[in-house]
């Protein structure tokens, strides 16, 4: 499959960008600064530039046949919120342009989705979130509402702390809670790559812990 993923140099879009490359997939990624790749591959395209500019946004997209979203704001201000807000807006008008219907984005435990069901340590966990981590959870719960306003196939995916570590193939997904307090960076990469093949999740935002 050929994938476009955004976000390749955070810590979960490098765990993704190389659990997508160990799959098998071809994979197209749009960075500021290359070098901070971790690693070079046959099947990997590399294109420096900014997710907020639509035609290096268009030209990585280009030719894909979904795209995994790991951005998110560097630092927990306004200006870092709004400057991925415009980041997310741009992909999803590029992925729409391009005909590139399916994708799926990394969220957090803390945004709401209608039929939730958390329990208690869930509730305080988010309150936690958005008393310290404003802005970052703001611009998710936004990012949340502009997936579902787009036409595309989306998954929203809701992870709750995400900690280092390799794959170990024990996590899980449901709809209404998340089915443990943490996810290992490897899982919850697994899992990205994993909804992109098979689309278990269509137009639904799993917690995967």
């Amino acid at each position: 499959m050929r994938i476009v993923l955004f976000g390749a140099t955070g810590r979960i879009g490098s765990a993704t960008l190389q659990q997508a490359l160990s799959r098998g997939h071809q994979v197209a990624v749009l960075v500021r600064h290359p070098d901070r790749l971790q690693f070079r591959h046959e099947r990997l395209r590399v294109l420096k530039g900014d997710a907020r500019r639509r035609p290096e946004v268009v030209e990585v997209a280009a030719g894909a046949e979904a795209a995994i979203s790991a951005l998110g704001p560097r630092r927990n201000t306004p200006e870092d919120a709004d400057a991925h807000l415009q980041a997310v807006r741009t992909v999803l008008e590029a992925l729409e342009a391009t005909g590139v219907s399916r994708i799926v984005a990394v969220l957090g435990a803390a945004v709401d989705a209608p039929g939730d069901r958390k329990g208690a340590p869930d509730r305080i966990a988010g309150w936690l979130v958005r008393r310290f981590a404003r802005w970052v959870y703001e611009a998710k719960r936004q990012e949340f509402d502009l997936l579902r306003e787009s036409r595309l196939d989306w998954t929203a995916v809701r992870p709750p702390l995400v900690v280092p570590g390799p794959p170990t193939g024990t996590y899980g997904a449901r709809l209404d809670r998340p089915p443990r307090p943490r996810i290992r960076t490897g899982d919850l990469a697994e899992f990205l790559v994993r909804e992109v093949e098979e689309g278990r999740h269509v137009r639904q935002a799993p917690f995967v812990a």
